[in-house]
Parts: C-alpha cells; sequence; structure tokens
C-alpha cells in the first residue's frame, strides 16, 4: 500500500455507477442508489461497508490462502498492519529453524531440502525392499530366493486363475503392498492375498492380475475375507487392503481365498493343488 492513495466515497444511481465503470459483484444485493468507491483510476467499486480513508491506512498487506468455496466462488484471505508483519515474522523464523535443521546457508535451502526428500525417499524404498525380502524368507525358510520360490509352489489352480494366499511376518503396509504385487507378477494370470497381523490387529493387501479384472475385481474379493477377521476392506479394481481386529483368525481368512475365488468364478469344482 506504499501508493496511500485516497479512498473517495460517493453516493450514485446505481446505472451512473456502473457508466463510471464500478466492479458490482453479486448485484442482485445491490438497490437502487449504491456507495461507489473510487482508490484509484483503476479501482472503481461498489462496496456497502466500511472503508479506510486511504490505501495506505491499511499498511502491510499479506495473503494468507486463496481457495474455492463453492462453485465459481472463491475466497481470499488476508492479514493486514501488525497481524501481517506478526504473519511474516513467522514465516521468517520458521524459515531460520528450516535452514538450521537442514545445515543451508546462503540460499541454498531449497537445493538442501530437496535432496534429503530424496534421500528419504530413496531410504524408504529400501527398507521396504528388506522387509519385504525378510517377510518371504520367514514365510519360505529358504535363502538366496527360495523363501520367494517357496511361496509361489504354494499358488492353487482355479479354472486356470493362480490363486495363492500367504500371512507374512511384515507390518509396513508398503511392504505388503510390494510383495503382493510382486507375487502376482510373477504367477502371471493370478491372484495374490497377502495377510500379516501385529497384535490384536490384521492386515490384507490383495491383488487381481490386469488381465483378470473384467472377471474378478479385488474389492469383492477381499471384503468376504476381511470380515472374517472382523473388518472391512476396497480399493481398486486391482488391489484393495483391508483391515481387522482378530488376528486369531488370519489364517482362516488366507485359506478361505480359493473359496471366494473360486464362486466368484462359478469354479467351485475345478481346484486344483
Amino acid at each position: 500500500m506504499l501508493l496511500n492513495a485516497p479512498v473517495e466515497t460517493e453516493v450514485l444511481p446505481i446505472d451512473q455507477a456502473k457508466k463510471r465503470g464500478a466492479v458490482a459483484i453479486f448485484e442482485e444485493k445491490y438497490g437502487d442508489i449504491v456507495r461507489v468507491l473510487t482508490m484509484t483510476a483503476d479501482s472503481v467499486e461498489l462496496c456497502g461497508g466500511t472503508h479506510a480513508r486511504a490505501t495506505g491506512d491499511v499498511g502491510l498487506f499479506k495473503i494468507v490462502s486463496e481457495g474455492g468455496i463453492a462453485a465459481g466462488v472463491r475466497r481470499i484471505e488476508a492479514r493486514t498492519g501488525v497481524e501481517a508483519l506478526k504473519y511474516v515474522r513467522s514465516l521468517e523464523s520458521t524459515l531460520r529453524q528450516a535452514e538450521a535443521a537442514a545445515k543451508a546457508s546462503g540460499g541454498d535451502l531449497v537445493d538442501k531440502v530437496g535432496k534429503l526428500v530424496a534421500d528419504n525417499r530413496r531410504l524408504e524404498k529400501k527398507v521396504v525392499e528388506l522387509t519385504t525380502e525378510n517377510g518371504m524368507l520367514k514365510v519360505g525358510g529358504g535363502g538366496g530366493g527360495g523363501g520367494e520360490g517357496a511361496l509361489l509352489a504354494q499358488a492353487r489352480d482355479v479354472a486356470g486363475v493362480k490363486v495363492l494366499g500367504i500371512a507374512v511376518d511384515v507390518s509396513d503396509a508398503g511392504a505388503l503392498r510390494e510383495l503382493a504385487e510382486k507375487l502376482r507378477d510373477k504367477l502371471g494370470d493370478s491372484v495374490v492375498l497377502v495377510g500379516s497381523k501385529s497384535g490384536p490387529k490384521v492386515q490384507l493387501v490383495l491383488t487381481v492380475a490386469r488381465g483378470l479384472v473384467p472377471r474378478l475385481k479385488a474389492p469383492d474379493l477381499i471384503r468376504p475375507l476381511a470380515q472374517i477377521v472382523g473388518g472391512s476392506g476396497g480399493g481398486r479394481p486391482d488391489m484393495a487392503q483391508a483391515g481387522g481386529t482378530d488376528a486369531s483368525k488370519l489364517d482362516e481368512a488366507v485359506a478361505a481365498l480359493v473359496r471366494v475365488v473360486s464362486a466368484a468364478m462359478g469354479a467351485e469344482e475345478q481346484v486344483q493343488a
């Protein structure tokens, strides 16, 4: 507000105000006589409320948020004067703390934070990989890839579809998803259920090969399994997740996969070991 332009107030007929170029918002709220505020040649508006005597009276003006609140309606929130100054000082304090935490100086904060985020993602991916491998080894009872082979060997054939349900010692949800997808991709046209428990809680992840999605939907298959462990679930046609509260029923839910897939395919009599 460095211009400090004076705010001129006039009361005019609405037609005359429009000819002056006054900006009217929600015109249905205005009567025949309106209040017109002129701040600069480019700022002539209709306003029924109070106003500053000059734009400089507002002081520092800082927009803090902007977003939609309804169809075709957006809201801008701002702070002015002392409150705007407090907001800016708060941002400066946060920036200094971030620089200290990232050991950044001389304007390289963005680069440092970007590197930290990239490193964190890389480490998270590595943790998922190690957790998945560890879970497969514990279930498969082997090493050097034997764990994965042992898991794949447990798959059953239901009308030409490989069906595999296993319980693993993996608590991380991301690792469960990755394991389920990996086993599904190895088996080809398959449905894979991976379950784990942590205390009384149960996690289930079910994946369906994309080529089978027209016939089998992951959410439809996982719901009856989730009910067994006292929970519910849902997701995409090719992947669904569920949680439950009865860990004692995890093995029962895993064993029920073949029956659920068979029923969905109308293939109860076509199950092969």
